[in-house]
């Protein structure tokens, strides 16, 4: 029943998914993390869980994933929208749009994604155009156009650090991108981002997406 619990059950579930076991994670996530059983903070229970479906979601396990998430990102769809209806709250913003594209709402993210445009021609978006940045990355690569995806994604690495929260939290839109650079046959590039994360530590997940990068 503390708060933590759900947060540090996150951060097992992301254990899950480096050894590439979904369905481990998504067990979790329905114990644990998910908005209507969490004791966090609405912030907290908000992150953990759209972060948590948008990685299973990356999973090389796909087809698994895609058919089990559906019902959880209606869920989480409604808490973000009740609970973080407006802009300006960097870390919750770029959640929202991960919530949206998850769940394949498109205009939820263009919406969102006006009014941040618009704060930030005011000068009134604290982290900057980071935000931005990442919304533009993570609608195009819902819609699948991973050209444009990696191409925002990337320009916001520089400055990732200013949406707050903790490296493994921002991890994910490193794990997006390699994603990104896999379906849109930019192996190469994957391969380098792979291989420097395995370089820090040992993934069953990462290097099945290696895999990919060499395959005929």
């Amino acid at each position: 029943a503390g708060i933590l619990n759900g947060h540090l059950s996150w951060h097992q579930a992301l254990a899950a998914l480096e050894q590439d076991d979904v369905a481990e994670a998504l067990r979790l996530y329905e114990d644990r993390i998910k908005p209507a059983v969490s004791h966090a903070p609405p912030l907290n229970a908000f992150t953990d869980a759209a972060s948590l479906l948008w990685r299973a979601s990356l999973s090389s396990d796909a087809a698994l994933s895609n058919t089990a998430l559906e019902s959880r990102w209606a869920e989480t769809s409604e808490y973000a929208a009740r609970m973080f209806p407006n802009p300006g709250l960097a870390f919750a913003d770029v959640h929202f749009a991960l919530t949206a594209a998850g769940g394949h709402h498109p205009s939820s993210v263009s919406e969102r994604l006006n009014q941040l445009s618009a704060m930030q021609a005011a000068d009134k978006l604290p982290a900057g155009a980071v935000v931005v940045d990442l919304s533009l990355g993570l609608q195009a690569f819902a819609a699948g156009d991973y050209a444009v995806a990696a191409a925002a994604l990337e320009a916001a690495q520089s400055n990732i650090v200013r949406i707050g929260g903790s490296h493994a939290q921002r991890e994910l839109t490193e794990d997006t991108l390699i994603v990104a650079y896999l379906r849109g046959d930019r192996l190469e590039k994957a391969r380098a981002l792979i291989d420097q994360r395995l370089h820090r530590r040992p993934s069953v997940r990462d290097l099945a997406w290696r895999s990919q990068t060499t395959a005929a």
